[in-house]
């Protein structure tokens, strides 16, 4: 029963995961490159 439990935490993770992905490539479609990025990243901007 706990491995179930798991594994139901986990596909939610990956599918956030894979969501998140999807929502980033899409705002930097729209808007460029380094419009967005995720907090902590060490990109430089582009300019």
């Amino acid at each position: 029963m706990a491995q179930n439990t798991l594994r139901l935490v986990e596909d939610k993770a990956v599918d956030k995961s894979k969501a998140l992905d999807a929502a980033l490539s899409q705002i930097e479609r729209a808007f460029g490159k380094g419009s967005i990025m995720r907090l902590g990243a060490n990109e430089q901007a582009v300019e």
